[in-house]
């Protein structure tokens, strides 16, 4: 190498006179014999030859190879056969690195820092000008170079990386590590699992928490034959350190199995709505939960049961809200009026008048079979004062409302039984006894001392009677009186 010191291990050129006597240089030396020592141990010959350089001014040169200087103290001499040369002997200290590969300032003082240990760096306060993108070769930052810390929380200014900062989708599912991911999943609970537990259960004594702490939240196992399977806390109970859990892992969990026990655990939809069937339905958090179907609610969801007595309140409702268009036809029947439901102190006085019943609002459609019996209503719960005065008119009764009381379709009239008329009865028990007197038997009776005009059953037994007499000018019927 032209450059100095000479570098150990590598190929060297060394140049040097040969003197006679008087200190002359020796020209076209004869019989030239060169040979080399390292480091202080006996000489050999050279691989080479010295020879003189063009001119024959005396000095001459002599290829090394870098066997011949791998040493840290490389000495040759050379001698010649000519009469009064001198040897020449030449003595070289070989380094690792040379000038040409140190760095050093054009100026004292300017550009380069040098540690104390040798290492040597630019200092970017002692430069002139701004850096620029084509100041810096691609990629020329690596990890690297950047030491452990040398980002914290003061290298950015407050606000630095904001939303248009980060590049759409710049984070992705590749630039999560898998601890990010558990941090963002936030996990209560790691710990390893002891010696006992099943396909439904996890043993650790290090959990110490109240009984049912973890009910709802979800365990996820990350080594061993169920890693990475995740199941929904159903019950922990503290006094034996055991987690149960739903479904079932696939294999038990005994010693040695690492776990994580995260938040309240999602549900996945497509599993609920039941779109894919290999998909376990999630199961009920809360014992006596109401079965939810994402798209819509079951049938009998909601049942009696499920509505607190004065849930629904009379300010739920707008005005008018319940019309006759919301009442399906027989929609009320007998059995939803409880017993007294319907008693006196349920209307205002006058509150249903005419003006509050529509023109054949109440007709054959509007009254179940049997939706209005006598248990609906308690004692006096409709009297004079409910009924406002001509409440009830024509108009408010349909036609095929009263064709229903008055048509086959009502109730059949027992017969009068047996005894003395009452003088003011009911209107079915006056029609009856005209009824029965011009359908059933009435004999004259002049038999016995008194004539008597008898009305029958349909059996034929006399139920009542009345005497007669004709004195010739007046014919008298007397008041009825019991039968026969």
């Amino acid at each position: 190498m032209a450059d100095w010191p000479p570098l150990i291990n590598s190929v060297f050129t060394v140049t040097f006179p040969i003197y006679d006597n008087d200190g002359d240089p020796v020209t076209a030396a004869a019989a030239l014999d060169s040979e080399t020592s390292l480091d202080g141990a006996a000489f050999g010959d050279a691989t080479n030859e010295a020879t003189e350089i063009s001119g024959g001014r005396g000095v001459y040169t002599l290829l090394l190879t870098s066997g011949e200087m791998n040493g840290d103290i490389i000495t040759t001499i050379t001698i010649s056969t000519t009469t009064d040369s001198k040897d020449a002997v030449n003595v070289m200290y070989t380094v690792t690195r040379q000038l040409i590969n140190l760095a050093f300032p054009t100026v004292s003082g300017r550009s380069i820092d040098v540690e104390a240990t040798g290492e040597v760096g630019l200092d970017l306060d002692n430069t002139v000008g701004d850096y620029q993108t084509a100041d810096f070769e691609a990629d020329f930052l690596t990890a690297a170079l950047i030491a452990n810390g040398a980002i914290d929380a003061a290298t950015f200014a407050a606000g630095a990386i904001d939303a248009a900062a980060i590049a759409t989708d710049a984070i992705d599912a590749d630039a999560l590590a898998a601890d990010a991911v558990a941090e963002i999943q936030g996990a209560y609970v790691t710990g390893t699992s002891d010696a006992g537990g099943s396909t439904i259960t996890m043993i650790d004594a290090a959990l110490t928490e109240l009984d049912d702490v973890w009910i709802g939240s979800k365990i996820k196992f990350t080594s061993g034959a169920i890693d990475n399977q995740t199941r929904i806390i159903t019950e922990f109970v503290a006094a034996t350190d055991t987690v149960t859990f739903a479904p079932a892992v696939t294999a038990s969990v005994g010693a040695g199995f690492t776990y994580e026990i995260h938040s309240h655990a999602p549900v996945d939809l497509q599993s609920w709505v039941g779109l894919v069937s290999g998909l376990l339905a999630p199961n009920a958090l809360i014992a006596g939960a109401v079965d939810a179907d994402v798209s819509n609610i079951q049938n009998d969801v909601i049942t009696a049961a499920s509505i607190a007595v004065g849930a629904i309140a009379a300010d739920a409702f707008v005005a008018g809200a319940i019309d006759a268009a919301a009442i399906a036809a027989d929609a009320i029947g007998a059995a939803e009026i409880a017993n007294g439901a319907i008693d006196a102190a349920t209307f205002a006085a006058g509150a249903i008048d005419a003006a509050a019943i529509a023109t054949d609002a109440i007709d054959d459609d509007a009254i179940a079979t049997g939706a209005i019996a006598s248990t609906a209503f308690a004692a006096g719960a409709i009297d004079a004062a409910a009924i406002a005065a001509n409440a009830i008119t024509s108009s408010e009764f349909a036609q095929s409302a009263a064709d229903l009381v008055f048509s086959s379709a009502g109730a059949t009239m027992a017969e009068i039984p047996q005894g003395v008329p009452s003088a003011t009865p009911r209107p079915d028990q006056a029609q009856m006894l005209i009824y029965m007197a011009l359908r059933n038997r009435l004999d004259i009776d002049t038999g016995g001392g008194t004539d008597f005009k008898e009305i029958y059953n349909d059996a034929g037994v006399v139920i009542t009677k009345k005497a007669l007499t004709d004195d010739g000018t007046v014919y008298s019927e007397a008041e009825v009186e019991t039968g026969p």
